[in-house]
């Protein structure tokens, strides 16, 4: 599958995925059977930033030693037509 064009935003785009999204490292990733008709399932690899605690309105200096609470990669699958 072709590479989609690079958009370049000039402010970090955040979305939301609920923990019922997230699967262990040697867990199945479901796809429900219309999903994996044709093309367009496609995956890539995602920076994860574990948020530890709940937080607002903190100083930027502050947010990497006192709310994240680590980084991991993962492997982010969507259907890119849906």
């Amino acid at each position: 599958m072709p590479e989609r064009p690079v958009f370049h935003a000039q402010y970090p785009v955040l979305f939301y995925k609920p923990v019922t999204s997230i699967t262990g490292p040697t867990d199945d990733i479901p796809v429900p059977l219309m999903a994996q008709e044709g093309e367009g399932l496609g995956y890539e690899c995602e920076l994860v930033v574990v948020i530890g605690k709940e937080a607002k309105d903190v100083p930027e200096n502050q947010a990497l030693d006192y709310y994240v609470l680590g980084n991991a990669v993962g492997n982010d699958v969507s259907h890119r037509h849906w």
